[in-house]
């Protein structure tokens, strides 16, 4: 019982201590400075990361600044490797160029100038009052919005409708069953870098009057007499039926014969002065049965998947006789080839005596 009672003694001792005025304050002491730790500890990872945010969104747009700077720069012709070159001088037309950088100044350059102003203002606690600056550039950002929307429209209104322009040729008779053809390789083909070209379409000469394009097709077809013809389909785009039928009739696309050789470019000229809008040739090489042809591996690229019996592939075609018969072209000295199945739109042109009739149908061949 004594040591029960000292027991009880020493716990009341100790009660009294603990729920003492000076024990609490320091409990309280400890819990302040244990929640400042930890508070600050916060602040300064919260520091940490809006630090790197600033860094990242100054850095950032400063990088599309610079980008969009270099662009504009390009564009009226003071840098030449941003832009393609052919496309500032064979697709806009001046005022369509000046416009776009106007409302691309605006559009892009003022959300990013914007956001460099916001890391600016974390990183180097600079005070800016950055809604009544926001609220003007806002509306000058729906200006530049604007402004590339109607000059887009306008681009493409240029392309708006297409026609086309028919040339036939009534080839030479020759005296030899066999033909053999080629292709006349343009600058394009000739040079070892291509830096200056726009989807494989041009190669721009800044000082050059015109510019050389690549889309020129060729297929082969049977013909429905002993003639031989060539038929030349000019085509283009324009902002109206007139004026693309005016700019398929301004391409200038010539071949020759000699002898029993055809050479048949892979491009044609196009004038600076006249925009691309689609510009574009195919070739039908309508051959008499019986009439045997060579084709030349240099008109890869060219050959518009040519029907044939044995169903070969264009590139497969290349460097091999080939002979037309009432079912079609017959190669003469290919070995066996697997078969393939291909959907194409097959063009029919039909020369008879009241005229030219073309006609354009889906077709599987198998």
């Amino acid at each position: 019982r004594e040591e029960m009672e000292s027991l009880r003694k020493k716990g009341e001792v100790f009660a009294s201590k603990m729920t003492s005025d000076e024990t609490r304050a320091r409990v309280r002491t400890s819990t302040q400075r244990a929640g400042n730790f930890i508070g600050d500890v916060l602040r300064a990872f919260g520091k940490f990361i809006a630090a790197i945010f600033g860094l990242a969104i100054t850095a950032g747009s400063i990088a599309v600044l610079v980008g969009l700077t270099i662009a504009i720069f390009s564009g009226i012709g003071v840098f030449k490797f941003a832009v393609p070159h052919a496309v500032t001088n064979m697709v806009l037309t001046d005022s369509q160029l000046y416009w776009l950088v106007a409302g691309g100044i605006l559009a892009i350059g003022i959300p990013f100038t914007l956001l460099l102003l916001n890391g600016l203002k974390i990183l180097f606690k600079v005070k800016l009052n950055l809604r009544m600056i926001g609220a003007v550039m806002g509306g000058l950002w729906l200006v530049g919005i604007v402004i590339c929307i109607i000059t887009g429209m306008g681009i493409a209104s240029e392309y708006k409708r297409s026609a086309t322009v028919k040339e036939i040729s009534t080839l030479i008779p020759m005296a030899s069953e066999r033909i053999y053809i080629r292709a006349l390789q343009g600058a394009y083909d000739e040079q070892d870098s291509h830096n200056d070209f726009f989807d494989d379409l041009f190669l721009l000469d800044d000082e050059a009057d015109s510019v050389q394009n690549r889309m020129v097709r060729l297929d082969i077809e049977q013909s429905e007499n002993d003639s031989m013809y060539l038929v030349a389909i000019h085509y283009s785009r324009g902002k109206s039926y007139e004026h693309a039928k005016e700019l398929a009739a301004e391409i200038n696309y010539s071949y020759s014969v000699t002898d029993s050789v055809m050479v048949l470019p892979n491009y044609f000229h196009l004038s600076t002065a006249s925009k691309y809008r689609g510009q574009n040739v195919k070739l039908i090489l309508k051959l008499p049965t019986g009439k045997a042809m060579i084709l030349d591996k240099s008109l890869g690229g060219m050959l518009d998947d040519v029907d044939n019996i044995s169903d070969t592939y264009d590139w497969d075609m290349l460097g091999h006789e080939w002979k037309m018969t009432s079912e079609g072209l017959e190669c003469q000295n290919c070995s066996d080839e697997p078969k393939r199945r291909t959907f194409r739109k097959e063009t029919t042109v039909n020369i008879d005596s009241t005229g030219v009739h073309i006609h354009s149908e889906p077709s599987s061949n198998y």
